[in-house]
Parts: C-alpha cells; structure tokens; sequence
C-alpha cells in the first residue's frame, strides 16, 4: 500500500481492534521497513468491542452499578495483590465477569425446575447439558452486566468502539472518537479531537464531492466588453445594409444574406455573454438553468445563420461564375 501509494495522507484505513499495539512495526513477509509502515498507517481507525459499558451508573444483575463493580473489584485486587488497578477493564476482565452472572442465572432457572443439585452434579455431560438448554429457552434471557444488556436465547449484536491511532507520534491509549450502539443501531461521536495527516489538517474525502467554481470576474468583464463591442458593430452593419439594399453594389452582396448574418452574429454575441452568467452576480435559482440553456441555443442558431449565409453566398459566385462562362446570367440570382 505504501509503494503504491495506497496510503495516509490520502487514504485512512480501517482495522480490526484486537492486534497487538505495535503490529506494524513487524516487517516480515513485507518488502516495507518499519518507518513506511508507521507513515502508510498513520491515522487509521480501530474497530473493537466495547470493553466496559459508557453508563457508570447502570444497575448490573447483581444489584450493583457499573461504578460500583468497579471500586469492589479495585479494592479487592489491591489488597491481594498490594499493587494499583488501572480503572479501565479489559476485554477479558469484563467479559468473563458476565459469562460467570449467565452461568449463574441459568443455574437459577434449573433450580426453579425444581431439579436435585445431586442429580445435577452427577449427570452426565450430555444430561447437564439439555437440561441447562432447557432452561436457557424456556423464556427470555437476558440480563444488564458490565458489557451492556447480555442476551443467549435471543440474537444481539456487540456494541463497537471505534478508535482513532496515531503511528508516527503514537499514543498508548488511542482515544475513542466514536461509538456504535447495536440496541438501537446508531453511531455517536465522542467529541474527541481528530487530527488528520492531510496537508490542510482537513479530513480527506471519503466520497465524490461536487464544488461550484465559478467564472473569473476580470475575463466575464472583458469577454463581455467585447462581445458588447461586437453587438454594436452587427447593429450597425445591419443598419447600414438595410438603408443602402437598393444599391447596385449591396445587390451583387446579398443584402438579405447580410441581413441573416448579421443577426446571426448578435445572436453568437449575445449568448457568450448568456455563458458568463453562473451565478457570480445572483442568487444560483432556476434562472441558471434558463440561462445554461440559453446560451446553447443562441451560440447554435448564430452559427448556423452566419456560417450557412456565408457558404450560401459562395455556392451563389460559384453559380455565377459558372453560368457567365457559359453566356448565359441571371439577374434575379445576382441581386437577391
């Protein structure tokens, strides 16, 4: 990914949560040394189960908050072991706190079965086995522990933590920039700050984004200047075309082709301007759009009327000519 340029800045990559820290900084069975590895994977997100519900004083099985397992087992740990706790649990400590309130809830539903502790206690693994099953399935079970609300008869996802890691100024406890809630199914962000490794410090793009750029104010004044310039001088030849038509020298022209280019070319004029308008000078409505369409029209019926009167007018002297060389003229076709 480094080599192919498949990596931070412009790329963030999403990982498990459960690596060891330092995974990276292994280089076997790569051709990257350990410091492209750390620049490819800096500012990569972690997904990982949550390790310790968020809600301290939520009220466990036992009839004890969050807060409160903590502090006994903090206690007890350090009078065992007269070494400090750090608070945060760990995914094992956690999770195998709950697995020990199942297992003491299903022995509760097989005792309310009215079943010998005796019998049970001698009963075969396959016998134990069906009779806890029994029991597990006989009504819903699911009960509040340190993880969040634990569910065996019943399908429920895990909640998520997503972390945010830093592997050129690394962090021994990433921070959790976001949290997945399976019961409801929504994500909420922590408000943790997320310092991106784009050049900008802005977050790189993660879809096709669509950006207005709009049209140089100096070069739509000028273009229109002289587009203007060009309207002025197409009215005015108009003009002079029509006064003078009966000439016997605008008839050899072909006032009325002059008269089509001429407008042609107002209209060429007309929507170079219709192009410059994007939205630099008003509001961006349905007014753009009439405007867009606008200037395609105007731009193919100029065209067309200046261009084509200009190769009629041509096929015209090809046509004279040919016809004079022959003796014979005509004047109709001349002067129209």
């Amino acid at each position: 990914a480094y080599k192919a340029k498949i990596s931070a800045p412009n790329y963030v990559w999403i990982f498990v949560g459960w690596y060891t820290p330092d995974w990276y900084l292994s280089t076997s069975g790569t051709n990257c040394t350990s410091t492209q590895m750390k620049e490819a994977l800096d500012g990569h997100f972690t997904l990982d189960f949550i390790q310790l519900r968020s809600d301290y004083s939520a009220m466990t099985l036992t009839g004890r908050t969050v807060r409160k397992v903590i502090d006994d087992y903090r206690n007890m740990f350090e009078e065992s072991t007269d070494k400090p706790l750090n608070e945060t649990f760990s995914l094992y400590q956690a999770y195998g706190y709950d697995a020990v309130l199942a297992i003491a809830q299903m022995l509760d539903r097989v005792a309310a079965e009215n079943w010998p502790v005796d019998s049970l206690m001698q009963s075969s693994y396959g016998d134990l086995k069906s009779k806890l099953e029994l029991a597990v399935n006989s009504s819903s079970f699911e009960f509040e522990g340190l993880t969040g609300r634990v569910a065996i008869a019943t399908s429920r996802s895990i909640d998520i933590e997503i972390r945010y890691v830093r592997t050129i100024e690394p962090d021994p406890w990433p921070p959790v920039v976001f949290r997945y809630n399976a019961e409801n199914q929504s994500i909420s962000p922590l408000f943790q700050p997320i310092h991106w490794t784009t050049a900008d410090g802005s977050k790189p793009l993660d879809a096709p984004q669509n950006q207005t750029e709009y049209l140089d104010q100096g070069i739509f004044i000028a273009t229109t200047t002289i587009a203007s310039v060009g309207i002025v001088l197409a009215v005015v030849m108009l003009v002079f075309n029509e006064y003078n038509r009966d000439k016997r020298v605008m008839k050899l022209s072909s006032p009325r082709l002059n008269t089509l280019i001429a407008i042609g070319a107002v209209a060429v004029y007309l929507g170079v301007i219709c192009m410059g308008l994007d939205g630099t000078f008003y509001p961006i409505s349905s007014t753009s759009l009439a405007f867009c369409y606008m200037h395609v029209i105007l731009l193919t019926i100029g065209f067309t009327l200046t261009f084509g009167s200009m190769f009629v007018k041509t096929w015209r002297v090809n046509v004279v000519m040919k016809r004079s060389r022959m003796g014979r003229s005509n004047f109709k076709l001349v002067s129209n």
